[in-house]
Protein backbone atom coordinates (compact mmCIF):
# COMPACT_ATOMS: atom_id res chain seq x y z
CA UNK A 1 0.00 0.00 0.00
CA UNK A 2 1.20 3.79 -1.19
CA UNK A 3 1.76 6.03 1.76
CA UNK A 4 2.36 10.21 1.43
CA UNK A 5 5.98 9.45 1.93
CA UNK A 6 6.42 6.84 -0.88
CA UNK A 7 4.73 8.71 -3.60
CA UNK A 8 7.28 11.99 -3.60
CA UNK A 9 10.56 9.01 -3.38
CA UNK A 10 8.77 7.81 -6.10
CA UNK A 11 8.04 10.67 -8.21
CA UNK A 12 11.85 12.15 -7.62
CA UNK A 13 13.66 9.03 -9.07
CA UNK A 14 11.12 9.28 -11.71
CA UNK A 15 12.15 12.31 -12.46
CA UNK A 16 15.25 11.86 -11.96
CA UNK A 17 15.50 8.98 -14.23
CA UNK A 18 13.78 11.54 -16.57
CA UNK A 19 16.34 14.26 -16.27
CA UNK A 20 19.36 12.41 -16.80
CA UNK A 21 17.85 10.77 -19.66
CA UNK A 22 17.30 14.24 -21.42
CA UNK A 23 20.73 15.65 -20.00
CA UNK A 24 22.46 13.19 -21.79
CA UNK A 25 21.26 13.69 -25.59
CA UNK A 26 22.63 17.62 -24.86
CA UNK A 27 25.60 18.84 -26.65
CA UNK A 28 27.73 20.97 -24.39
CA UNK A 29 29.17 23.93 -26.00
CA UNK A 30 31.01 25.16 -22.64
CA UNK A 31 34.57 23.86 -24.17
CA UNK A 32 34.27 26.41 -26.99
CA UNK A 33 34.68 29.61 -24.70
CA UNK A 34 36.38 28.34 -21.62
CA UNK A 35 39.58 27.16 -20.42
CA UNK A 36 39.77 23.53 -18.32
CA UNK A 37 42.05 23.86 -15.30
CA UNK A 38 42.67 20.37 -13.28
CA UNK A 39 43.66 20.88 -9.53
CA UNK A 40 44.21 18.37 -7.16
CA UNK A 41 43.31 20.70 -3.95
CA UNK A 42 39.99 20.26 -2.59
CA UNK A 43 38.91 23.63 -3.27
CA UNK A 44 40.39 26.96 -5.04
CA UNK A 45 40.50 30.56 -4.23
CA UNK A 46 39.96 32.80 -7.05
CA UNK A 47 40.47 36.69 -5.12
CA UNK A 48 41.85 37.91 -8.48
CA UNK A 49 38.03 38.10 -9.32
CA UNK A 50 37.15 40.59 -7.06
CA UNK A 51 33.67 40.82 -6.07
CA UNK A 52 30.34 40.82 -7.76
CA UNK A 53 27.62 43.84 -7.89
CA UNK A 54 24.61 43.37 -6.03
CA UNK A 55 21.46 42.68 -8.47
CA UNK A 56 19.19 45.68 -9.07
CA UNK A 57 16.28 46.14 -11.42
CA UNK A 58 16.85 47.95 -14.45
CA UNK A 59 14.55 50.66 -14.81
CA UNK A 60 15.61 52.85 -17.18
CA UNK A 61 19.60 53.97 -18.44
CA UNK A 62 22.62 51.77 -17.57
CA UNK A 63 24.44 53.21 -14.09
CA UNK A 64 28.12 52.95 -14.91
CA UNK A 65 30.31 52.18 -11.92
CA UNK A 66 34.28 52.14 -11.32
CA UNK A 67 35.79 48.91 -12.24
CA UNK A 68 38.05 46.97 -9.43
CA UNK A 69 41.51 46.47 -9.55
CA UNK A 70 41.99 43.15 -9.43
Amino acid sequence: MLTKADISRLLTSGLQKAFMKGYDGVASFYPEFTTEIASNKSSEDYGWLGTTPQMQEWLDERAPKALNEN
